[in-house]
């Protein structure tokens, strides 16, 4: 049988509330995301045990009065509104009949199903276990529920179920992994694991589908165009970065001395930090350019505290204004590296739930005043050093499909082509062009709707002294392509003479 595309491992108790949210809304985001993103990838889900409450007795009482005893009469009211509140679209009715005890039974059979039945019989038995504890009065420590659950839903023969039940050598392994769960630092449950991502507590379900995706993405970068799946991305390098390194950092080529770089976005998430690393090799001008005036002060407090000998500039617009923005580009006269890196991602939602108006602000953001601000600056007198450099911000939405952004992912291809048309058109002038995906970056606007520990991020000091060194003289042969700043440039360098004999290879179009 072929490797399972995800490997999933959740640390549980049966009676923890947020244990059964997690596996109603990590169901629920498979189904989406075999419906939307790949129906032919295969999902292996294993459970371990974690006994939250030792001390329960194995003889049940009341859900209600342990909850009450356990908490208070004030307390389990707030957890109690907080979970109903936390579960209204989730479709699950929390009863509050049910009766409470030992749960090492419970894991008992579960441990047992890791080696009996089918290889999805242990997922289903949890799911019918907690299904019938919370929602449906079950009592935890009904050996003959627990029995019937692993019988009519993990179809294994009573026999084999009796005797989990009664081994004290099972009962022995649950605490042993109990025990090394908490040892290993794990304090609290649900504890999911994908491919080695971890996430703790219970997600929302478009969370959890956006991690899927982001981690199957993931899982094809560097393999080849041929892979299979969909949108396998390839990769010219075999050296692949997640964080800086020496050779961008401080050997990047790029000289600031009398320049002026305006950057779009430039007050916050990935835009500052390329601010930041423009003003570190010495531009004389760092102009940012954004919507949020209070943002700016702040960005523009740090940079001038940490870079003295840098004027730093701010201009408050929103870049779909064009008078705006050619009012800048006029007060500035000139402008020697420009870095485009303002955009909008609509809310996430799939195709059919959104709006047309969210489609409109996404291409009108980061397709048309990326025209518009690009066609400005290239239009302008040539500086005094006779060059001009645009550096575009993409993103991998353009390689791959997320049926949650639509309208992102169309956008942001478009821009690219409009970077790549007008590097045609400078073909033999002092002009670069290059777009660039910066990683995965936890932005404070991605940070809204994923959790920092959520998925492994990459360093944002490497987009930003990827961009340093995209403005730099050793970049030119990548006039008019699309790179990612994972790719190792050492190794690019050495790909020179077959991208300037390809002028097709690293763009952005279709392939046949």
């Amino acid at each position: 049988m072929a490797n399972p595309t995800f490997t999933i491992t959740i640390t549980a108790d049966t009676i923890c509330a947020w244990c059964y949210v997690n596996h109603v809304r990590l169901h629920k985001a498979i189904h989406l995301y075999k419906k939307t993103y790949c129906s032919t990838d295969t999902f292996s889900i294993r459970y371990k045990p974690y006994i939250l409450q030792p001390h329960l007795p194995t003889t049940s009482v009341p859900v209600q009065d342990k909850f009450l005893e356990r908490f208070g009469p004030t307390r389990a009211s707030t957890i109690e509104r907080l979970i109903d509140r936390s579960v209204l679209g989730d479709g699950i009715k929390f009863s509050k009949n049910g009766r409470v005890g030992d749960s090492r039974a419970s894991h008992q059979v579960i441990a047992m199903l890791a080696h009996e039945g089918d290889k999805d019989a242990q997922d289903r038995v949890v799911g019918e276990i907690m299904k019938r504890y919370y929602e449906q009065d079950g009592d935890i420590t009904d050996q003959e529920m627990l029995i019937d659950c692993v019988v009519n839903v993990g179809h294994v023969d009573r026999d084999i179920a009796v005797e989990a039940l009664n081994s004290k050598e099972l009962r022995s392994s649950i605490d042993e992994e109990a025990t090394a769960a908490r040892t290993a630092g794990i304090n609290g449950v649900p504890y999911t694991v994908i491919n080695g991502v971890v996430i703790e507590g219970a997600r929302d379900v478009e969370e959890l589908l956006t991690l899927l995706i982001d981690i199957k993405q993931n899982a094809f970068v560097g393999q080849t165009a041929n892979a299979q799946g969909p949108n396998p991305i390839s990769r010219p390098t075999k050296s692949y970065h997640h964080n800086t390194y020496e050779r961008i950092s401080s050997l990047h080529g790029f000289d600031g001395t009398g320049k002026t770089v305006l950057i779009t976005g430039g007050a916050s998430g990935i835009s500052h930090h390329i601010s930041k690393a423009f003003a570190k090799a010495g531009a004389k001008r760092v102009v940012l350019v954004s919507r949020s005036t209070e943002a700016q002060v702040k960005a523009k407090e740090e940079l001038e505290k940490a870079f003295p000998d840098v004027n730093i500039l701010t201009c408050q617009a929103n870049i779909t204004d064009g008078q705006k923005i050619r009012d800048i580009f006029k007060e500035l006269g000139t402008v020697d590296v420009l870095v485009l890196n303002a955009a909008v991602a609509h809310r996430r939602a799939v195709a059919t739930d959104i709006d047309v108006q969210d489609i409109c602000d996404a291409f009108e953001v980061n397709v048309v005043s990326t025209f518009l601000i690009a066609k400005t600056y290239l239009t302008m007198s040539m500086p005094s050093i006779k060059s001009k450099t645009i550096i575009s911000v993409s993103a991998r939405a353009i390689h791959t499909i997320n049926p949650q952004r639509v309208g992102y992912g169309a956008s942001k291809t478009a821009a690219a082509q409009v970077m790549q048309s007008f590097a045609s058109q400078f073909k033999e002038e002092n002009v670069k062009i290059v777009s660039f995906h910066p990683g995965s970056i936890c932005t404070p606007g991605i940070a809204q709707n994923i959790s920092k520990n959520m998925f492994p991020w990459d360093d944002v000091e490497l987009p930003a002294d990827f961009a340093l060194w995209l403005a730099g003289p050793e970049s030119d042969f990548l006039h008019g392509r699309h790179v990612w700043a994972h790719w190792d440039v050492h190794e690019l360098i050495a790909l020179k003479d077959k991208i300037e004999r390809q002028p097709e290879f690293l763009t952005i179009g279709l392939v046949q």
